[in-house]
């Protein structure tokens, strides 16, 4: 004789809430013992403790192609002792890059700089063609609000 599992379609109320609740709470404890443990904390060597690290996984091609990108702008390997916690099981999989501060900061600001370059790009392209119907469609009750894409 088999029990019938009850279905969320035929759950009360009452159970559904009790195994909402049950659920964020064991999210929350899942949550809680991650930020205990550190998980997503780096573990940086001596010396090291104001540059900028990244991990990549070796087995994906668009994060080895990155890493290398990154690596052309100043990115070095991590010194050995260099580790994420959370993921240390990776072993030989993951790749660990850094760069000083002063080379993370120039690469964030011309990524930045980038930005806003392909923003004023769309802005004009987008003002030019909105005037564009404007003369082709003379004097219509038409109102278009034009906002200012920002990075």
């Amino acid at each position: 004789m088999s029990k019938s599992k009850k279905t969320d379609s035929n759950l009360s109320a009452t159970e559904l809430r009790a195994r909402s609740v049950a659920n964020w709470t064991k999210y929350i404890e899942s949550v809680d013992l991650s930020e205990e443990l550190g998980v997503g904390s780096w573990v940086k060597p001596t010396g090291f403790e104001d540059w900028h690290f990244v991990m990549f996984d070796k087995t994906i091609s668009f994060h080895v192609q990155t890493g290398k990108s990154m690596m052309r702008q100043g990115y070095q390997e991590a010194p050995s002792g260099t580790r994420l916690i959370g993921v240390e099981d990776q072993g030989e999989r993951v790749w660990y890059l850094c760069a000083p501060p002063e080379v993370y900061l120039a690469r964030r600001e011309r990524k930045q700089q980038a930005q806003l370059a392909r923003a004023a790009t769309i802005n004009n392209e987008f003002g030019s063609t909105l005037a564009s119907i404007e003369r082709i469609g003379g004097n219509t009750n038409v109102t278009v609000k034009k906002r200012d894409i920002t990075a």
